[in-house]
């Protein structure tokens, strides 16, 4: 059965505490660190690999979108986004992602109307900006993955993605948890100004080490040779 947050708040405390119930304002101080810590690992495909897919439709003469609570694609704020592309009669086309501004400020003809292969993920606080290149020409049906942060479900409107409530399930899977209660228990040790003993830093490293290595991607070979070999380079 899935660990609640209180749950793992209370078994990451409780060496430091010395007890099995903390207190409301160590449950609220330990959530706010929790939340933190996940932000964090949300950001990586090595600490994340819950990476959620939508789909929302592209308005013709229009290069602007935001996405958001409450935006024009209205859902849960992305954190990062991996991969988007257009569809059309079953075929996917797929988008660029330019993380640098410079990337998208130096194309000079953003007037220029076709199928988009290029977007600029313009970061804010709950809502974020999507300016696609080139813009629009029609309402294409537009697909994303990005990463929404460990509490994110179909139903939250919140944009940061944050755990709320210690009765929340972490929901996350049996990977998650012995990583999730070492670390935070390692972080809860400075919150609480205390220094932490070897083997409890040892087993930070040890379990989070082991959850990027569960997310790790093989490496694919690459064909570099013209007649086909198989060798990787």
């Amino acid at each position: 059965m899935p660990l609640t947050v209180a749950q793992a708040i209370a078994a990451a405390l409780r060496p430091i505490i010395q007890s099995p119930t903390p207190s409301a304002q160590e449950y609220t101080d330990a959530l706010q660190v929790l939340n933190t810590m996940l932000q964090e690992w949300a950001l990586t495909p090595a600490g994340n690999a819950a990476v959620v897919r939508e789909n929302f439709t592209l308005t013709a003469s229009t290069a602007s979108y935001t996405i958001g609570p409450g935006a024009t694609f209205s859902t849960v704020r992305p954190l990062k986004i991996q991969r988007a592309f257009t569809r059309s009669d079953n075929i996917d086309y797929p988008i660029r992602i330019y993380y640098s501004v410079d990337d998208y400020a130096k194309q000079t003809q953003k007037n220029l109307e076709d199928r988009p292969g290029a977007l600029y993920f313009e970061q804010g606080a709950t809502t974020c900006t999507l300016l696609f290149y080139p813009t629009p020409d029609a309402a294409y049906d537009f697909h994303i993955w990005s990463y929404k942060g460990f509490a994110y479900n179909s139903t939250t409107t919140f944009g940061y993605n944050a755990f709320t409530s210690t009765s929340q399930s972490l929901n996350l899977g049996p990977q998650y948890e012995p990583a999730i209660i070492a670390n935070l228990r390692l972080q809860l040790y400075e919150e609480f100004g205390k220094e932490p003993s070897p083997v409890t830093v040892q087993k930070a490293q040890d379990t989070l080490r082991a959850l990027k290595r569960l997310h790790a991607h093989p490496v694919s070979t690459v064909k570099t040779d013209p007649f086909g070999h198989a060798n990787a380079y």
